[in-house]
């Protein structure tokens, strides 16, 4: 099978790469470009601990020694791998998706110990913050870097997708799956016109293509790479 993989380059490739092993064909087709843009100065003072939603936020911080005392409560297992690669020493994961990292906060913390500082893209989970605020806690937010959209889809890509020779697609965001149709209208296919599937890691992420028409949509047991992985299963070859 041919599998369009639309993370980040970096991300993407490794992604492509397991497809690969797994006797797939993968093209890597990024529909975001990662730039990091933490601030000189982070405002520390008050915070008991610090959020993060996605590993682009953590390794933005790499380096960055006066933050790395903190506890760092993540929402996944990939973003806590990478906060301690990044140098971070106390890290808790809660496993799934922001309503599970609100759990986590209420379990752990205490909202008079001191305000949360969640460091993040300028692209944000919605409604996180309200839902800490619903709990007591004061939660602050710094950008520590961006997703710039792509403008068009690479050659390969558009080569095969005008062939009809795409089997499936990952979709890895929300924002990605709207860029993603954005791209698709802009090389001339109607909704939902292209004969593959969508492989999605949320509902909410799914959730732009049924709206578009798209009928053959898996969604991933949970919000995380391993679950992304096993929707390919039928897809494996060796």
């Amino acid at each position: 099978m041919r599998i369009l993989v639309t993370r980040p380059e970096r991300e993407g490739r490794a992604m492509a790469a397991r497809l690969v092993r797994l006797g797939n064909e993968a093209i890597v087709a990024p529909l975001m470009e990662v730039v990091a843009t933490p601030p000189a100065h982070l405002p520390l003072d008050g915070v008991q601990a610090l959020l993060s939603t996605s590993r682009h936020a953590v390794e933005a911080l790499a380096g960055r020694r006066e933050i790395h005392r903190l506890p760092l409560l993540v929402v996944g297992a990939g973003t806590a791998k990478a906060a301690r690669a990044a140098g971070f020493s106390t890290v808790a994961s809660a496993e799934g998706d922001r309503h599970t990292l609100v759990r986590l906060v209420c379990d752990r913390l205490d909202p008079a110990d001191g305000a949360l500082l969640w460091v993040a893209g300028r692209d944000r989970t919605r409604g996180f913050r309200e839902d800490l605020a619903a709990h007591g806690f004061g939660v602050g937010v710094i950008e520590v870097y961006r997703a710039e959209a792509a403008q068009e889809l690479p050659y390969e890509a558009r080569r095969a997708l005008e062939a009809g020779a795409i089997d499936a697609v990952a979709v890895h965001s929300p924002r990605s799956a709207a860029i993603l149709l954005g791209l698709l209208a802009d090389c001339g296919f109607p909704p939902a016109s292209p004969a593959f599937r969508i492989h999605a890691i949320s509902e909410a992420t799914a959730a732009p293509f049924r709206k578009a028409g798209w009928t053959d949509v898996v969604v991933a047991a949970s919000p995380d790479s391993a679950a992304m992985m096993a929707t390919f299963g039928d897809y494996a070859t060796a």
